[in-house]
């Protein structure tokens, strides 16, 4: 690059009149690195003064003070970090060096979690059904389940009832609640029937009352857990790659100047992440850490609470509305560093009192440590409870252990007695390549009140080719010496299918058993299974079950010693939103109506995998939309005719919690048809002519061989010709209904003189 020189003398007003400048265009190079354009510059009493503009082009950290000469900002050189400056010889040209703290820190972040724009509700009800019929030697009953639910922008409803024939026949009523959620704060309020939150120390209890408070799964995209990070310096700039486990995970640009690299996609338990800095010349520099990912701990300042409060639900799937004591709970839980989570709980209810504490803490090399410690007081009883686990995952090497020890006073609200003294466990897990996955469990239970357990397991998972092998052996030593073994094979046949077989050994008898099994396809079809087992009593079994896009029916029959029963079953769902009225398969999440304008036996997807065809009304219902996740529905274009337009082939759905939306991709129908227009005389009209169409006011063009072309024509369209001389009319019919073809040729058509005016 040529670059020019110009320096001049300039008296600055004000307190630096006296102060010389000097200016210069040069051509920059930065740590070898040339800009592309020539740069102007300033010289005061020796000292370059750079433009400020320039700084942020190529990444130099700005300083707080510049000085603005002539409608420029400019930045002394001595003022960023340790840059040093060299003119060359003729002063055309200027090299800037400088280690990485002259620049701006950049900052790559992988969880850049965005909150998904939720879909809009379509306010509805469903009522899903499972029902059955039993017979045979063992007596004869009918029951159900039913759930209903109704869903709208402000929440959703849910009950759930379960009835059997059976005498005393009953129906018994299992929950009903109402759930609004806030996933922009990840928080959750329950209305009604719900469970309570265990802690690290306490027991899940059923009450009816009020829950709120965090619920992570709100925003599955959210990362909970603290993370690794990299960091490293870039004097040039070049290209980063990342790798976990020698795995790479990120490729992309990195600027020059100091980085890190934070929330790195990480699997959980111990690895290694590096990152592979290749620079503009080719030279690598690698940057590596070890990590132990813990999804126990919380992020630095991310809290997990809970504040619950009701009334103990008493014998639930026995009676309805059995409720009981009041019941009033806390907890609160933050992520206090990357190492160390800690939080505290309490539970109140009639007579039993309960607070503890926890405390987790994690280590690159000896895993993640959680430590509890609790106390009660019950009836002027005060009792307590410790426990601490240890656990650590790698690659090849999972163990853990969990002590659990309670005093003879302490109570758990819901649980009546006293607890176990001392609870053990173990496990040890090895990931061996060529071998497979093999476990070791050992529990050890020191009971008050009952006999006390112990007992010790193994077990192997395997490949070989296609067939999976599954080896498993149990030793209990208390209260009874027992051993329990089992071999199983399993092979995958076509689609859906699998056949395993398999040997037991338990109470000092073998016995074998095969097993044949077809899952009935997500798109709909037929599934069966087959089921044979003889060791201390002979078995079969066998059912068949047909999924449709209305539900499902099954039948089932097994013969045990002689002792014969058969079952029917019937499962689906119905839901009304929209003004529709549908019939659909058991809606286990959020639904989605698809509407394909009318369509039929269009195949449409769930994130790319086939639900399913539309209906003769062009209707289509996925029942198990993922729930605040972002699901991808489309259709294939191909199965439209020519005469469908659509403004897009796929739809992205991310629903609430259990909520109901319709889908519009936008189609609609055109009718196309093309007329050759005649004179009355039957001489075709000119070519170029246009004609006019009287209702829009378009122009269509008489074409070479006397036809003109009128693309999404109605039912009626009236075309005038009009000149100097005469003005002619001609009718045209469109097809009645949806047209079949892409192009209706409707033959010849008369323009009539417009004193006449055109036939209807």
């Amino acid at each position: 690059m040529v670059a020019a020189s110009l320096s001049r003398t300039l008296g600055l007003r004000g307190f630096l009149s006296s102060t010389t400048d000097a200016y210069h265009i040069v051509e920059t190079r930065l740590n070898g690195q040339a800009s592309p354009a020539p740069l102007m510059i300033m010289e005061r009493d020796g000292i370059i003064w750079l433009p400020k503009a320039y700084l942020g082009q190529v990444g130099l950290r700005i300083p707080d003070g510049f000085e603005t000469v002539r409608g420029q900002d400019y930045v002394p050189i001595s003022t960023i970090g340790d840059a040093q400056v060299r003119f060359s010889a003729d002063h055309t040209r200027l090299d800037i060096t400088c280690s990485t703290q002259c620049y701006e820190p950049n900052r790559l972040n992988f969880n850049t979690v965005t909150q998904p724009a939720f879909s809009a509700v379509t306010p509805g009800l469903f009522i899903n059904y499972d029902l059955y019929s039993q017979f045979g030697d063992t007596g004869e009953s009918v029951a159900g389940f039913a759930e209903t639910g109704l869903f709208t922008p402000w929440g959703t409803g849910l009950t759930d009832l379960f009835c059997i024939s059976k005498p005393p026949s009953e129906c018994i009523r299992l929950e009903s609640n109402w759930t609004i959620d806030d996933p922009g704060s990840t928080r959750r309020l329950r209305l009604g029937d719900t469970v309570s939150d265990a802690g690290t120390w306490g027991m899940p209890v059923r009450f009816g009352g009020v829950r709120w408070g965090t619920d992570f799964s709100l925003n599955p995209d959210i990362l909970t857990f603290p993370t690794p990070s990299l960091s490293g310096d870039a004097t040039v700039p070049g290209t980063v790659s990342v790798l976990i486990n020698a795995t790479e995970r990120f490729q992309g640009n990195l600027k020059p100047g100091p980085f890190t690299i934070t929330d790195l996609p990480v699997v959980t338990g111990a690895g290694t992440a590096q990152a592979v800095v290749t620079d503009v010349l080719g030279r690598e520099t690698i940057v590596a850490t070890q990590f132990y990912a813990a999804p126990q701990l919380l992020r630095p300042g991310l809290a997990d609470y809970s504040l619950e409060a009701g009334w103990l639900r008493e014998d639930f799937g026995l009676e309805s509305n059995h409720y009981s004591d009041p019941f009033l709970a806390g907890g609160y839980a933050r992520g206090l560093s990357d190492t160390l989570t800690m939080g505290a709980r309490t539970e109140i209810s009639d007579g039993v009192y309960i607070a503890g504490l926890s405390a987790t803490k994690s280590g690159t090399h000896f895993g993640v440590i959680e430590t509890s410690a609790a106390l009660s007081d019950s009836e002027g009883h005060t009792g307590s409870q410790f426990q601490v686990s240890h656990e650590y995952r790698s690659r090849s090497l999972t163990l853990g252990s969990t002590v659990t020890y309670a005093s003879e006073a302490y109570r758990r609200i819901g649980e009546e007695g006293a607890l176990p003294r001392t609870t053990a466990r173990a496990f040890l897990g090895w990931n061996i390549d060529a071998v497979g996955t093999a476990t070791l469990n050992w529990v050890k239970q020191d009971e008050r009140t009952g006999e006390d357990y112990s007992a010790v397991g193994f077990g192997l998972n395997s490949r070989w080719r296609r067939a999976s092998i599954a080896v498993s052996a149990l030793k209990a030593t208390e209260p009874d010496d027992k051993l329990l073994a089992s071999l199983r094979v399993s092979i995958p046949f076509g689609p859906d299918g699998t056949a395993a077989t398999g040997v037991d050994y338990r109470n000092n008898r073998t016995g074998v058993e095969a097993r044949f099994r077809r899952s009935a396809p997500r798109s709909g079809g037929l599934g069966y299974n087959v089921e044979l087992e003889r060791d201390s009593l002979e078995r079969f079994a066998g059912g068949v079950i047909y999924r449709g896009s209305v539900g499902e029916a099954s039948a089932d029959f097994s013969d045990v010693e002689g002792r014969r029963a058969g079952r029917l079953g019937l499962r689906g769902g119905l839901a009304y939103f929209g003004s529709e009225l549908v019939v659909a398969p058991a809606i286990t999440d959020s639904m989605a109506l698809v509407e394909l304008d009318g369509e039929p036996g269009v195949r449409v997807y769930h994130d790319r995998q086939l639900v399913g065809v539309t209906d003769k009304r062009g209707r289509l219902v996925i029942s198990d939309i993922r729930n605040h996740e972002t699901n991808v529905v489309a259709f294939e274009p191909t199965d439209l005719p020519l005469t469908a337009d659509f403004s897009r082939t796929q739809v992205a759905l991310v629903p609430g919690f259990r909520t109901g939306h319709r889908v519009d991709f936008g189609i609609s129908h055109h009718a196309d048809v093309i007329a050759y227009v005649v004179q009355p005389d039957g001489r075709p009209l000119q070519t170029g002519t246009r004609l006019r169409d009287t209702a829009t006011g378009k122009s269509y063009v008489v074409g070479s061989d006397g036809r003109v072309f009128v693309p999404d024509a109605g039912s009626l369209v009236r075309l005038m010709q009009e000149s100097d001389t005469d003005a002619c009319m001609a009718s045209l019919h469109g097809p009645a209904g949806r047209a079949d073809v892409a192009v209706t040729d409707l033959g010849t058509i008369t323009c009539h003189p417009a004193s006449e005016g055109a036939p209807a």
